[in-house]
């Protein structure tokens, strides 16, 4: 009897050991964006790691951001996840933030701080804020620490008892400071820009882009494309030192960024730039600048400042007679209106293309008088994209005037 009460007490025991290390369990939960159960990320892979590292099962977030494990073995556990969505776009507001928290006039959460040190070094520095400036911004380069940074979580299934467990995950895009997710990508910023005439003469030459803000702004971002076979730019003049840009020669792009790093006063935005340009030939009769998607101006607060239109030089060479055009809104939607500033009485015809050729819209033989016209033009039918416009006018002199616009939906 005694050997077989110990025999008893063996098999409980192993019984009882076979239920723990046997025991399935459940681990469900959600991955969110920047710690936001509203914005949840679908198409997360996530891995249950165990203690030697070793992979032990995976699954997929869906279009909810909702995860699920089922019949995991007991035992302790890493819990890892991963992406290959398009992150969100980083622009010079996420930039600003990183420079008022290095200037200390604000503090970044536990959130911001992982997204704004790009180079996983456990601490945000100067180094973090010019990368994204200078490096990412201007240059396109990608972030040293990747895309993505997950929250990281432990899981203990070791007890038998272990109830089901929910653990909701963060998920942010290196750089991505303000953070807030969009599926698809941040809406890129597009401002409505416009033209103004400028006689010139061949050699070096000074050309001012302005706004139509007033008020005193704390940083700005514009992307300009310029006819590369007529103009070469010698050098980009801003407020002070804290001005950079990148020249893209090849494909006719400069992206200039300036920033109040020094806090030594904000400036007024009605005249941002100098672009000091010498063209290459005298035979053109007039070269346009145009505005890229991207461009931005911000306030004190790291906010976009919104109703801006940016105002960019068409040059005209050895031309006695003056056409001013501009047209509204840019983006359009509905209905463009193009305005012309006659000086003398002309027939002009207005044509608009897409970027494969294809006339899309046509006023021709429009007899205009000296001075103001405003002429509309239904764009409802144009599908989202880019489109160029042609301005003919005939007179005494023979003019034509260029200019992109973009339909946004």
């Amino acid at each position: 009897m005694k050997n077989s009460g110990v025999f008893s007490i063996i098999i409980l025991l192993f019984f009882g050991f076979l239920g723990t290390t046997s025991a399935q369990n459940r681990l469900t939960g959600l991955v969110n964006y920047n710690d936001n159960d509203t914005l949840p990320i679908p198409e997360v892979k996530l891995g249950l790691y165990d203690m030697q590292d070793v992979l032990i099962m995976s699954t997929e977030t869906d279009d909810d951001g909702r995860y699920s494990f089922d019949s995991i073995p007991g035992g302790e556990y890493h819990l890892r996840s991963f992406s290959d969505l398009e992150p969100n776009l980083v622009d010079i507001q996420d930039s600003y933030l990183v420079l008022m928290y290095l200037l200390n006039w604000i503090e970044l959460d536990d959130i911001q701080y992982e997204a704004a040190d790009i180079n996983n070094s456990g601490t945000v520095t100067w180094y973090d804020y010019f990368y994204i400036v200078i490096n990412y911004l201007l240059h396109g380069e990608p972030f040293p620490a990747g895309v993505w940074q997950f929250e990281e979580a432990y899981i203990d299934f070791t007890s038998r008892d272990a109830p089901p467990d929910t653990t909701d995950l963060w998920g942010v895009t290196e750089g991505d400071v303000d953070g807030w997710w969009e599926p698809s990508g941040r809406d890129v910023s597009i401002l409505n820009y416009s033209h103004y005439a400028v006689h010139v003469e061949t050699g070096e030459f000074q050309l001012q882009v302005k706004s139509t803000v007033s008020d005193q702004i704390a940083g700005f971002s514009i992307n300009i494309t310029y006819p590369v076979d007529q103009l070469r730019i010698l050098d980009v003049v801003g407020p002070d030192k804290n001005l950079n840009y990148f020249l893209d020669e090849k494909n006719g792009i400069v992206k200039i960024i300036w920033m109040d790093e020094n806090n030594s006063g904000r400036i007024s935005a009605d005249n941002l730039i100098s672009l000091v340009v010498e063209s290459k030939n005298s035979d053109f009769e007039s070269a346009a600048f145009e505005l890229l998607p991207g461009s931005m101006l911000i306030d004190a607060k790291g906010c976009e400042i919104e109703n801006v239109e940016i105002q960019l030089p068409l040059l005209e060479m050895n031309q006695e007679f003056e056409l001013q055009v501009s047209t509204y809104p840019n983006p359009v939607i509905n209905e463009l209106h193009v305005r012309l500033n006659l000086i003398e009485t002309a027939n002009a015809t207005i044509s608009i293309f897409d970027v494969s050729g294809k006339l899309m819209s046509e006023n021709n033989n429009l007899s205009l008088e000296k001075g103001e016209h405003l002429i509309a033009i239904d764009t409802e039918k144009f599908k989202p994209g880019y489109y160029f416009y042609i301005v003919d006018l005939s007179g005494n002199t023979t003019y034509t005037a260029k200019g992109k616009i973009i339909k946004s939906r």
